[in-house]
């Protein structure tokens, strides 16, 4: 169905006169093995290999991205985007070679692996909890800047700011001030000693965070911090209450 619908818009394409450069598939996301990349690559080539002979040649291939990133210390063992875009490029290769066909000029959206990294959520603990079967530490955010694990059980990990290599003394919820079930960043995190008012760091917050933030309860968004060469810069302010107004229009009368 994929095919024919594709072959579809091929067709429209040329008839209408549009443009058209190449094609483009997404196979998935946050995926960490690019063995199924191949038998997808195969399938494209063969496909632009076919219309080539009714003249339409096409310039290039977009495989999409979703590579993933290691959010969890009990996350697999990643490979490195060079791995990716090294079994990408030979199965493209071998695919061109095999039909003596040029290559196609090559696209990949790597998107997650690039930015993930690059970014880190920083919390203070306003107060510790302590129940009979567990400690929460509760944050200043949570659900609004971070929905991830209460929508798809995203799993983080998280470690102290100051002095994080002190000994460990038990495991930590890290929960946030939103008053929902779905309100736990991180469960069953092994800490050192904590104590209200410190800042815990949750590395890998570069993708998928802030872009999927929102005013949740009134929440005000927080600020963002570039980092470089040991000094940071404000890139965006934290939110107030008068910017979560701003739109309000008085009452009708």
């Amino acid at each position: 169905m994929a095919l024919l619908e594709a072959s579809q818009a091929v067709a429209l394409c040329r008839q209408q006169g549009m443009p058209l450069k190449g094609l483009h598939f997404h196979q998935g996301s946050h995926f960490h093995d690019p063995a199924p990349l191949g038998p997808a690559i195969e399938t494209a080539v063969q496909f632009m290999a076919e219309y080539c002979s009714t003249g339409w040649v096409p310039e290039l291939l977009c495989v999409g991205g979703g590579w993933g990133v290691p959010y969890h210390e009990g996350d697999l063992p990643h490979a490195s985007i060079e791995s990716l875009v090294e079994a990408i490029a030979h199965a493209l290769t071998a695919g061109c070679q095999s039909r003596n066909l040029p290559l196609f000029h090559l696209q990949i959206e790597p998107g997650r692996s690039l930015v993930a990294r690059a970014g880190v959520a920083v919390y203070r603990i306003g107060s510790i909890k302590r129940t009979p079967s567990r400690t929460y530490l509760l944050l200043d955010g949570g659900l609004a800047d971070n929905p991830r694990p209460a929508l798809y059980q995203a799993r983080y990990t998280a470690c102290p700011v100051t002095n994080p290599m002190r000994p460990y003394s038990g495991s930590y919820w890290l929960a946030g001030p939103f008053c929902e079930s779905g309100d736990i960043l991180i469960e069953n995190l092994p800490l050192p000693e904590m104590q209200p008012g410190e800042l815990i760091a949750v590395p890998v917050s570069g993708a998928y965070q802030l872009s999927m933030s929102s005013n949740y309860n009134g929440a005000c968004r927080p600020a963002v911090a570039w980092l470089t060469n040991q000094r940071a810069d404000l890139i965006q302010t934290r939110e107030l209450v008068e910017d979560l107004t701003r739109r309000d229009l008085p009452l009708p009368r």
